[in-house]
This record gives C-alpha cells, structure tokens and sequence, in this order.
C-alpha cells in the first residue's frame, strides 16, 4: 500500500512537471518554476533547498555504499571510505559530461540488474512455495487425512 501511495504522488508530480515544462520551457526546474510563481527569494530557497536534499542524499549514499555494501568484503573506515568515493564521483563529474553519462548508465545497468535479481528470486521462491504447498496438500488427500501444513 505505501509503495502505491508513492506512485499517486510521484505521477501528480510528474504531471505538474510536464504541465509547467510545457509552459515554461526552460532549464532549473522547481527553482525557475518558484521564481515565476513567487519571486526570486522564494526561487533561491527552492533552488537551495533542491541543493541541500543532493548533498544530503549523496552523502547518505556515500556512508551507506561505505558502510553496509563495502563492509560486506572488507573493513575499512566508514569515513574515509566515502571521501574516496565521493572524490571520485566528483572528478568523473568535472571530467566532463560525457564521462558522467557514461558512469551513469553503468551505475543504472548494475542498479536495474539488481532489481531484475531480485524480482526474479521472489517469483522463483513464490512458484516454488506453491508447487510445494500444492505437494503437501494432494499427498495429504492421498491418505485421507486432515489437511495438514507440511
């Protein structure tokens, strides 16, 4: 239920979005669309706020790629670990463009991949619990007992 509740609300979004691009065509997103609304200072808190939910979230990223996937190979400090990477993502980044993509498209591949994964395993492990469930109940029958969990 909550992951439809995320999807109402990220399609309304996605559709005020296409609403105002089509209208306002033109680079900044919720920070250009703020200023037309209600003036510079409400856009620069928008523009700021977009900002700051960035760096918080690659932050995030970085300790958790640090701490929970990293750590599940090897022990090195949290901290350290995630200046390295984040060091590196910025000199991709200033790189140029056309390397950031290309990182991009990796890092969506392998993120996808992991998704497909595990769709994958849980339709395998919900068909296996039903053929398995399905065993139990006709072997159950079979011997004119009681419906009995295996």
């Amino acid at each position: 239920m909550p992951l439809l509740v995320a999807l109402v609300l990220a399609l309304l979004t996605a559709a005020s979005y296409a609403e105002l691009v089509t209208k306002y065509p033109r680079a900044g997103g919720a920070s250009h669309y703020a200023t037309r609304a209600f003036g510079p200072a409400v856009g620069f808190v928008a523009g700021f706020c977009m900002l700051a939910a960035g760096v918080v979230s690659v932050a995030a990223l970085a300790c958790g790629f640090a701490g929970d996937y990293l750590g599940a190979f090897v022990t090195l400090p949290v901290a350290l670990v995630a200046v390295v990477f984040l060091i590196l993502l910025a000199l991709v980044n200033t790189r140029g463009i056309k390397e950031s993509t290309r990182a991009n498209a990796v890092a969506t591949v392998v993120e996808v991949g992991g998704l497909l994964v595990v769709v994958v395993l849980g339709a395998w492990l919900l068909l296996r619990g039903r053929a398995i469930r399905g065993a139990c109940s006709s072997s159950a029958r079979r011997r004119r007992a009681p419906r009995r969990p295996c």
